[in-house]
């Protein structure tokens, strides 16, 4: 491993030492483990289920896709899929989004790298879209009074218009831009980022519809699963706080601060519970619960898929 990427990889593992410890630190950890003993596995296993409702729904968005250039099954997608999300869960960067191309290799010829990621990119702006609105409505309605968060949340909303109008109606000023930035030895990005933004172009207009679509099912799903997920250790939860919820815990996740976002989400999670008005101990601990869906669930689902498919993870670090 290249002395960097070494040192990126003991840097994350501290950091995430560090906000756990951080984490403990702030709450009753008896009060918080009595309060994970509450759970009623019934409902616990009622909210998996909802949640296991991502994946089909995420590969059938990554099926349609895909159906642009390639033709790939509705159950190699879910292969896909599942290990992409998996590899997101233990390897730093989100690594299983980038390397994407590389797993459907397996399953279909891939002629651009870079062509893949431009619908990777699709995706993931489609899941930011979606998590601001759900994010901002219940925003406006809690904080407006007092934290004016409403003004802040604004900005991400901004960002995603901004984005898809640059690389859609200025792709060409973007093209010129990408190639005056600097040559990095071994590492051709120049390339895969023209090719990114040559594939988001390819789309017809009717797939951003129908992507938009799918990700808002497919995190009503998500956001229901942490509302049973609540009532199985008694916490009475409204569908817009499990919204807000939900939206802050994915947004942190999904940043490049710790694999995973491991202790950070947490972290925030907990203090956005605190803010609501709820026991830290009892926010931490629906946190915890949470993330035994969206971090231990998907990081296990993607292991067995890995190993019943024969797929080296060494090959994606």
């Amino acid at each position: 491993m290249r002395p960097d990427l070494q040192y990126s990889k003991v840097r994350g593992i501290l950091l995430t030492l560090i906000l756990f410890g951080l984490f403990f630190y702030i709450l009753d950890v008896s009060k918080l483990l009595s309060q994970i003993q509450k759970t009623n596995i019934v409902i616990y296993l009622i909210g998996l289920i909802l949640f296991s409702s991502v994946y089909p729904l995420t590969a059938f968005r990554w099926k349609r896709l895909c159906s642009v250039n390639y033709d790939v099954g509705f159950r190699d997608c879910l292969k896909i899929i599942s290990i992409s999300y998996g590899l997101n869960k233990i390897l730093p960067f989100n690594s299983g989004d980038i390397v994407r191309s590389k797993i459907m290799e397996r399953y279909v010829h891939v002629e651009s790298h870079g062509d893949v990621l431009g619908l990777v990119a699709v995706e993931r702006l489609s899941d930011i879209a979606v998590l601001t609105v759900f994010s901002t409505v219940p925003a406006l309605f809690i904080f407006s009074g007092s934290l004016g968060i409403d003004n802040l949340l604004l900005l991400p909303a901004m960002a995603v218009v901004t984005g898809f109008y640059l690389v859609r109606s200025k792709s060409s000023k973007l093209r010129e831009i990408v190639k005056l930035l600097p040559e990095i030895k071994f590492l051709k990005y120049k390339k895969i980022f023209l090719d990114a933004i040559e594939g988001f172009n390819r789309l017809d207009s009717r797939y951003y519809a129908e992507t938009v679509l799918l990700t808002f099912i497919r995190w009503i799903f998500d956001i229901l699963s942490l509302y049973v997920l609540a009532a199985s250790i008694g916490i009475s939860f409204g569908f817009w706080s499990a919204a807000l919820l939900t939206c802050v815990m994915s947004l942190v996740s999904s940043m490049p601060i710790t694999p995973s976002g491991a202790g950070a989400a947490e972290l925030s999670g907990t203090a956005l519970m605190t803010a609501l008005g709820y026991d830290p101990a009892v926010g931490g601990a629906l946190v915890l619960l949470q993330r035994s869906f969206g971090v231990a669930f998907m990081g296990i689902v993607g292991l067995m898929v890995i190993n019943y498919e024969g797929v080296s993870i060494q090959g994606f670090r």
